[in-house]
């Protein structure tokens, strides 16, 4: 900040961003008495002894430095415009600042914490289900993930910083009560086809056991023994993914291949339509119980935000989601990018390993696109926020985008 600050830029226009307001205080402090020590030696003419940075403001035509006094000087009378602070406070301000240019609409109250927002999210989403569902259908919701704790994470996740993609990212994903509905009905054709059709295949399994293909059709019929009450019982409990888990093994084809001492199953292996049918049911069920929580995904942040909206509040997530977007929108030549380089001429962010994707779009679009100074300082092995959305990947972008410089002297600790 010292050496910005002496070769022209105003200490308004550096931008200097770490991470808790309790750094921010700490760093704050440390850059103004590095003013300090850096005006002093200027008055003096001497650096302190090992002090290269200082040493260097001291260097060149006597003009030179007397101007690189002058502005240091100037820098600590107007110390308390001093550009430090969190990530959300320079968001909160630039959207203050910035309300036309950001399409932000003014004067609306910040909520530090949203997780009752949330809640209520989980709860609507609950109150959905348990409006339309029956008794029957409603017993099922646990095994189809539907719990408040799955719910509570997914909203939680898609109501960050930055929008995430859904996957699977089913186009039109149905909800609870359909997908269970949809289900229940799978179950009772198959229990249908079982009592039926079905019944032909176990008859003529159970004549193999006797005959031909000896050693399959007793492992098929003891297997078929032990476990056609639990199916039977499985189907009348509609279906649920716990009560067939342990179906799921001893039905499975290629499990019951596994169990004939390496012999291949025979095409015309009477008991193979049992399985094969079983087999669809299964993967049919694993390819539309995720829907429901998909779909509850895909509308969480649209509603979370909504409700924002109505009641007034900005987040402080959604000031850096806000920001980004429309930086991202507009460009590095739109009306927000040209008016906050205007207000900033250089950046220094700190702890730069736990910056997420939205964070580093506003960075690169207002200062690293646009040529402007910009130092990072972060240590991948320090990384310690994924859970806050830190991403790495945006570590390692800004890496490959910036000179890279390793600091590979310790100023922290002693031996």
């Amino acid at each position: 900040v010292v050496r910005l600050v002496a070769a022209g830029h105003r200490i308004d226009r550096v931008l200097v961003i770490t991470f808790t307001n309790a750094a921010t205080a700490d760093l704050r402090a440390r850059v103004r008495r590095r003013l300090v020590v850096a005006r002093d030696a200027m008055r003096e003419g001497r650096a302190p002894e090992g002090d290269e940075a200082v040493s260097s403001l001291l260097e060149g035509a006597p003009a030179d430095v007397a101007l690189r006094r002058e502005r240091i000087e100037a820098s600590l009378r107007d110390f308390d415009t001093a550009a430090i602070s969190t990530i959300h406070g320079f968001c909160q301000r630039m959207l203050e600042q910035l309300a036309f240019a950001a399409d932000q609409e003014p004067g609306l109250d910040v909520l530090g914490e949203p997780k009752a927002l949330r809640e209520e999210a989980v709860a609507d989403a609950w109150a959905w289900v348990y409006a339309r569902g029956t008794v029957e259908e409603l017993a099922l919701l646990g095994d189809l993930g539907w719990t408040d704790g799955n719910l509570a994470a997914i909203a939680k996740h898609m109501t960050g910083p930055v929008e995430l993609a859904v996957q699977p990212a089913h186009t039109a994903p149905r909800g609870a009560v359909e997908v269970l509905r949809w289900w229940l009905a799978q179950v009772a054709a198959f229990a249908e086809w079982l009592d039926g059709d079905g019944q032909d295949a176990l008859a003529s399994l159970a004549e193999d056991a006797g005959s031909k293909q000896k050693l399959i059709a007793k492992i098929a019929a003891s297997s078929l023994e032990k476990n056609l009450g639990k199916l039977r019982a499985w189907l009348q409990a509609g279906g649920g993914r716990s009560a067939g888990r342990g179906l799921d093994g001893s039905w499975s084809l290629d499990a019951f291949a596994a169990k004939t001492a390496g012999k291949a199953v025979p095409p015309d292996f009477a008991g193979r339509a049992v399985y094969e049918r079983f087999d669809a049911l299964r993967n049919a069920q694993d390819a539309a119980w995720s829907e429901p929580l998909v779909a509850f995904a895909q509308s969480a942040r649209e509603r979370f935000l909504c409700e924002l909206q109505r009641r007034g509040l900005l987040t402080y997530d959604g000031m850096l989601s806000n920001l980004a977007s429309h930086l991202s929108t507009e460009g590095g030549d739109g009306t927000l990018a040209r008016a906050m380089r205007q207000r900033y001429s250089a950046a220094l962010v700190d702890e730069f390993q736990d910056t997420d994707s939205a964070q580093w779009a506003i960075l690169r679009t207002v200062f690293v696109d646009a040529g402007l100074p910009f130092f990072a300082v972060g240590d991948p092995k320090q990384s310690i926020y994924r859970f806050r959305g830190a991403d790495m990947e945006v570590y390692l972008e800004a890496a490959r985008r910036c000179d890279r410089r390793p600091l590979d002297t310790n100023h922290r600790s002693d031996k």
